[in-house]
């Protein structure tokens, strides 16, 4: 025999077959989702029926417009693989370490129309087909073999277009499909499997995956969250199967990856709670919201709301000095949350509940109301929030409030005559991403020029945005890398840019005052 007829390795899977990927399309129905999902969760049993999850996906692919599926049957995915190598292969039945994607388009595709794209592209024409696959893109599905918890990460397109809902929290995402690059704007879900991750481990799990990919760097996966979770304080024992996080748990993790959050509890207090909360997802940042009672929590990530009209806001400075504002983006009944016993984007409402306490005194408790599909709504009292802030952003939401409150005479005895009502919106931003906002707005370019020229900024600045009415007046511009001390908050005021050439004199007088750069 010679050296070319001896047995070569042979790399297979455990099937003892070299891996194919078997793409192959189907058209969309709930029914026909179901039957993929089922598949690629490798269910050999007659009795399996499809969880929550599952029957929320197929209704929100509906809803997306969804009109093809298309699978790719051999998918790796680093979070399942890593999940497999720490867990599921120690199992005496251990798991295959692949995954099922679907692809999700709301035009029809067949396989002659995919072939005709590759032979197109060959043609040179590549650039064309990517922008026609683009267009009916709507996200993919990971499909895990768990046959109890099989919806893996997910990445999928929200329903702005019908619900007019604001989601900052979303990101966009790559996909590379059959060569060409596609994106889906969302933010990613899944759901917890109960032996890697828990609902707070998916829920920070989530977060990361906005903030962390806005930083340049890989977000974790849901192992590598709950190993930074667990390596100091074992409340229950042990790490795995995970039974869930505490609140100190979740707080070491998102430190761990270098995002140490800001915690806000409601303590009686709900409006100033939804306020602080608001400037967060206003500014892109995702909220980890914990609700339920002393005996049992649950975590959810909030990344978009509905708003409605500016909520008025009392602020009391003393027993003498009282003052009423228009908070634009406060008046938010509607949050979109990801949980990972539902599904992504699902509708969630703030309400208030009128108790007593002890003491016989009355207060206001928040609590959130999900509305299931079957019907039922569940109710429970919100507990706390953590958010993950970026490592150079070290002012807080509460701070970027208290600093425009300490301006709200100056600027009320401007405007006093006006007859209209102040107004104000605030909000973290990057500063690139802001000097570059300011040629869309209505500024005058010859103070542009002068301001971009003169301004320095930190990485990310904290923004007032003033109204009178619902017109726009200035911006005050916040330095974030340091804490504003309510003494000397002055020093952190960077700019100032006016947004109505009729108040010109009083935004140029208010940066004189505070020595800031005028805009």
């Amino acid at each position: 025999m010679t050296e070319s007829d001896k047995v070569q390795p042979s790399y297979t899977n455990q099937l003892g077959k070299r891996p194919r990927n078997q793409l192959t399309v189907t058209s969309f129905s709930e029914k026909s989702f179901i039957e993929e999902v089922k598949r690629a969760s490798c269910v050999n049993d007659d009795a399996w029926a499809p969880n929550t999850q599952t029957l929320y996906l197929g209704k929100y692919l509906h809803s997306l417009g969804a009109k093809t599926l298309v699978i790719e049957r051999h998918y790796i995915d680093r979070h399942f693989m890593e999940e497999v190598s720490l867990y599921y292969s120690k199992n005496l039945l251990p798991r295959q370490n692949w995954t099922t994607r679907i692809h999700i388009f709301s035009e029809p595709i067949d396989h002659f129309s995919i072939e005709k794209s590759i032979q197109d592209a060959i043609a040179g024409h590549q650039k064309d087909v990517s922008q026609q696959l683009q267009k009916a893109y709507r996200g993919y599905i990971v499909i895990r073999p768990l046959p109890s918890v099989p919806i893996g990460r997910t990445v999928l397109n929200h329903l702005g277009d019908k619900l007019t809902p604001k989601f900052p929290t979303c990101y966009q995402y790559p996909v590379h499909f059959l060569g060409f690059e596609l994106h889906v704007k969302g933010i990613a879900f899944q759901q917890q499997d109960r032996a890697v991750a828990a609902c707070a481990t998916t829920a920070i799990w989530t977060a990361l995956q906005r903030v962390m990919r806005r930083e340049g760097a890989r977000p974790p996966t849901s192992w590598e969250i709950t190993e930074a979770a667990v390596q100091h304080y074992l409340p229950h024992g042990r790490p795995y199967p995970s039974s869930g996080l505490t609140s100190e748990q979740m707080c070491e993790a998102l430190r761990y990856f270098g995002f140490a959050p800001d915690v806000l509890r409601v303590f009686k207090s709900p409006d100033e709670f939804r306020l602080l909360m608001s400037i967060y997802l206003q500014s892109g940042i995702p909220v980890i919201l914990s609700f339920g009672d002393k005996y049992e929590q649950h975590a959810v990530t909030v990344v978009g709301y509905s708003e409605s009209e500016p909520k008025n806001f009392k602020i009391s400075k003393n027993s003498d000095d009282s003052y009423s504002l228009a908070i634009h983006g406060l008046a938010f009944d509607q949050i979109f949350i990801h949980d990972d016993r539902l599904g992504p984007y699902a509708l969630a409402k703030f309400e208030i509940d009128k108790r007593t306490d002890n003491q016989g005194e009355q207060y206001d408790q928040l609590i959130i109301s999900i509305v299931w599909p079957d019907g039922k709504t569940e109710t429970a009292d919100v507990q706390m929030a953590a958010i993950p802030l970026y490592p150079k952003l070290r002012s807080s939401a509460k701070e970027l409030f208290e600093t425009a409150t300490e301006h709200i005479p100056i600027i009320q005895k401007a405007f006093i005559d006006q007859q209209k009502p102040l107004g104000l919106y605030l909000y973290f931003e990057r500063s690139g991403e802001y000097q570059s906002s300011l040629y869309d707005k209505n500024v005058d370019p010859k103070r542009i020029v002068e301001f971009q020229q003169s301004i320095a900024l930190s990485r990310y600045i904290g923004v007032h945005r003033w109204y009178l009415g619902n017109k726009p007046v200035m911006e005050t511009i916040w330095d974030t890398t340091d804490t504003m001390r309510e003494t000397k908050f002055h020093e952190c005021l960077l700019g100032v840019v006016c947004l109505d050439e009729t108040h010109r004199d009083f935004v140029d007088g208010f940066a004189k005052l505070f020595d800031a750069i005028p805009g």
